[in-house]
């Protein structure tokens, strides 16, 4: 295993361990690549609380809600009543099995709060508590695969940047094979940002180059990005396509053996001209971060991946379209 890693990723680990690090800036994207891979690696398990605050400013206002009198969040249930919602999560995850549970706020009214599970076979999702807008009484569904319900990306920290983009695309895909020819992939002149000198890489799709991927990569947090824009065009009004801009910016803390992991991540997102700020609207801010209970590498217990249900409770299999109660034997 050890013996498919270049001699000169060998020599960056060594650096980055004993803590003299002098990296040139000339890397290949295949060397980058190796040390991102091992990033993804290196974290088994997760378990923990975190938090994603999104605050959507007066121009998402007039832009979404204004143009769109019908715009609706839940599925219709509620409509829009505030410009920032807030969701505290429990995740945890050994990379076969998931556990997500979620509360899920408007302001400071809850909307939902949910238990998640998928282990290994099946996902079961239950709704512990509506708000005051819902009519429809706690449940619990049974569903076949994850290929029907899935978490929020946000909620694993590795996708904030840790292992791969917003498209879900690893980053070592990404470096060495440009995701299969989809982007043209380049290192760029480095970019200083607080005070440490990154490699900048940026990917452009090779069908639409108004797309493009740009990451500032730490030297000193083992290449992880502490920084990442996307740029391109969305059409998701019908009126005419308009130039977005997301830039995430990725703060790490230092955890057990050696181990950078996202600690928080801030998310701009601007709507206007491609590339300037100065001209674009802001469209929204998000803010996620883990509680300080958040930890990896720890051995998870397999209740935690199963939901328990209570005598009563009406139940929905999906597998075989039957409803029923449970009862416990």
């Amino acid at each position: 295993m050890f013996m498919r890693y270049s001699a000169l990723f060998w020599a960056i680990v060594f650096s980055i361990l004993s803590g003299e690090l002098h990296v040139a800036y000339s890397q290949t994207l295949e060397d980058i690549a190796e040390l991102v891979e091992m990033n993804g690696k290196i974290v088994q398990t997760m378990v923990g609380h975190l938090t994603i605050v999104t605050e959507y400013t007066e121009f998402y206002k007039a832009l979404v809600i204004d143009t769109s009198p019908q715009e609706t969040l839940t599925g219709g249930i509620i409509r829009i009543q505030s410009f920032q919602d807030t969701v505290h999560v429990f995740f945890a995850s050994d990379g076969h099995r998931y556990r997500w549970d979620e509360e899920y706020l408007i302001v400071e009214d809850l909307i939902w709060k949910t238990q998640n599970a998928f282990d290994g076979e099946k996902v079961v999702t239950q709704i512990l508590e509506r708000g005051k807008n819902y009519e429809i009484p706690p449940h619990a569904q049974i569903y076949a695969s994850m290929d029907e319900v899935r978490y929020d990306p946000r909620y694993d920290p590795r996708r904030w940047g840790f292992d791969r983009t917003e498209d879900g695309i690893l980053l070592s895909d990404l470096f060495t094979t440009g995701h299969s020819g989809q982007f043209d992939v380049r290192v760029l002149s480095p970019d200083t940002i607080a005070g440490i000198t990154h490699t900048v890489v940026r990917a452009t799709n090779v069908q639409d180059s108004s797309y493009t991927i740009t990451l500032w990569l730490n030297p000193q947090r083992n290449f992880l990005p502490s920084r990442i824009i996307y740029e391109g065009l969305s059409y998701a009004l019908p009126s005419k396509p308009m130039a977005i801009m997301t830039c995430h910016d990725i703060e790490y803390s230092l955890l057990s053996q050696d181990i950078w992991f996202p600690k928080s991540a801030e998310i701009h997102s601007y709507v206007g001209n491609k590339g300037d700020k100065q001209t674009s609207h802001l469209y929204y801010v998000t803010r996620m971060w883990c509680e300080d209970d958040f930890l990896i590498n720890v051995t998870l217990p397999d209740t935690l991946f199963n939901i328990r249900f209570v005598d009563g409770q009406h139940i929905s299999d999906t597998r075989t379209g039957i409803g029923f109660r449970w009862k416990s034997k």
